[in-house]
């Protein structure tokens, strides 16, 4: 016949369960700090990001977009892109792009940058893309992120600083064209306006002599 428990085994095991309910109670406690820790990262992130007046977009390998920053709402009605093919959304496409620096950065697991002009809405924008791998643990690429910056009005003020360095440079060499052109036209005004002169004596000697 077995014995009965005593009040020590009782009591010790009372203090086995409440210490274990503690210890779970601590864990818990420590996960939801955690938690709480990870969330208030991920927002920082995302202000971060939103911050930034470029288009901020993470892409997967299949080309659907993970996410995206405040500035995409800016330049895109789209309202959610999440999930969406990046060709579509980017460059109304049914299919990927050609010339893709998305596939590249991928594929060469580095940092690669392009610029395109881009129709958006009724206008072409011009931007300039970089794309740059996420790496696991591994190093290997998981999704890209993407950054696009519109740099349409650079292209333009570059544009009319050229027209007008070309029209100076135009203006310049007619001057010198025409400086040159002008020193012997002077001098052929000068003979011109001696014969001139001349030609009442030249005119009246041809008479005497006649």
């Amino acid at each position: 016949m077995s014995e009965k428990p005593k009040i020590e085994d009782l009591i010790g095991l009372g203090h086995s369960k409440l210490g274990f309910y503690k210890e779970v109670q601590k864990k818990i406690g420590e996960l939801r700090k955690s938690n709480r820790a990870l969330e208030q990262q991920g927002r920082n992130v995302q202000a971060i990001l939103d911050g930034i007046t470029d288009i901020v977009a993470v892409i997967s390998p299949d080309h659907r977009i993970v996410s995206v920053n405040h500035s995409f709402f800016e330049i895109y009605s789209q309202d959610s892109p999440e999930g969406e093919r990046c060709y579509d959304i980017f460059r109304g496409r049914s299919k990927p792009c050609q010339a893709c620096v998305m596939r590249d950065a991928l594929e060469r697991n580095c940092v690669c940058r392009q610029d395109a002009m881009i129709a958006v809405g009724d206008h072409y924008r011009h931007f300039s893309i970089t794309a740059a791998p996420l790496r696991d643990s591994q190093g290997l690429p998981t999704d890209i992120l993407v950054v696009k910056r519109d740099v349409t009005l650079e292209k333009e003020f570059q544009a009319k600083y050229y027209h007008a360095e070309k029209m100076a440079t135009i203006g310049l060499l007619a001057a010198g064209v025409a400086h040159e052109i002008n020193n012997p036209l002077t001098s052929i005004r000068g003979f011109a306006e001696g014969l001139q002169r001349r030609m009442a004596t030249l005119a009246d000697a041809v008479s005497d002599d006649a």
